[in-house]
């Protein structure tokens, strides 16, 4: 358990070994519940969660399948058109 304490600006410091554990940086946004028991502190996400699932058709092609080596060959043909 960890001890902070609050500042005339309503500030807290959330020591440097919570931060380093969570990997949260400056920025980093949290949400507050106040319950009777105190304040529950949960960190946003900066992206709500996301499946394969939910991702699959979103470039919306319609075409045929196609090979990797003919995804390959479109991209470097797209990277030479963009030279």
């Amino acid at each position: 358990m960890e001890v902070v304490k609050l500042t005339g600006a309503g500030h807290l410091a959330i020591p440097k070994s919570l931060r380093t554990k969570h990997n949260w940086k400056p920025g980093s946004r949290f949400s507050l519940e106040d319950t009777e028991q105190g304040l529950i502190v949960r960190p946003l996400t900066p992206y709500p969660g996301t499946q394969v699932d939910d991702l699959i058709g979103c470039v919306g092609y319609r075409g045929p399948e196609k090979s990797l080596s003919d995804m390959e060959k479109g991209i470097r043909k797209g990277a030479k058109e963009f030279e």
